[in-house]
């Protein structure tokens, strides 16, 4: 057995596995996007992966955390968190594509941060919950600032 064939399916795959789910359409906005070669520049139109729960507040750099973006959607959303609507069309492309989890939407509505009030992202509290220890704050950056734990309010 070769290395490449115990090796899974490369980013490339996946992207256009997800590109054909998503109907070929950005995730956010449904404008048509088409896959860039590899190697080709950029151009209007491409699509690009937008990481669902930013890397910057905990989100994994993995396929199970990607959608497709046109870029003026993944440059509005940046850092952002999803709203209850993306994560409804998340569990609908759940729905379509198994290897992403649909969001627990009771967890989204249940638990807010104990240091900023924002509400913690359902993918984190089942990732906590999963670890068997369930968070209180919302990303990395409150985590820090829980008292007790050398941080300040």
């Amino acid at each position: 057995m070769s290395t490449l064939s115990r090796m899974g399916p490369s980013a490339a795959e996946r992207r256009a596995e997800l590109h054909a789910v998503q109907g070929g359409c950005c995730f956010y906005c449904v404008a048509p996007v088409r896959l860039r070669r590899p190697g080709a520049a950029a151009l209007p139109g491409d699509a690009t992966v937008d990481h669902f729960v930013p890397r910057a507040l905990g989100g994994a750099d993995h396929h199970r955390n990607w959608v497709l973006a046109c870029a003026g959607c993944n440059q509005r959303k940046g850092h952002a968190l999803p709203g209850l609507a993306e994560m409804l069309r998340w569990n609908m492309l759940a729905a379509e594509w198994p290897r992403i989890r649909p969001v627990d939407l009771a967890l989204f509505e249940s638990r807010r941060c104990v240091v900023c009030a924002g509400w913690i992202h359902p993918m984190r509290l089942e990732a906590s919950l999963r670890s068997g220890r369930a968070t209180q704050t919302c990303r990395r950056g409150c985590d820090g600032l829980l008292p007790g734990q050398g941080g300040s309010w």
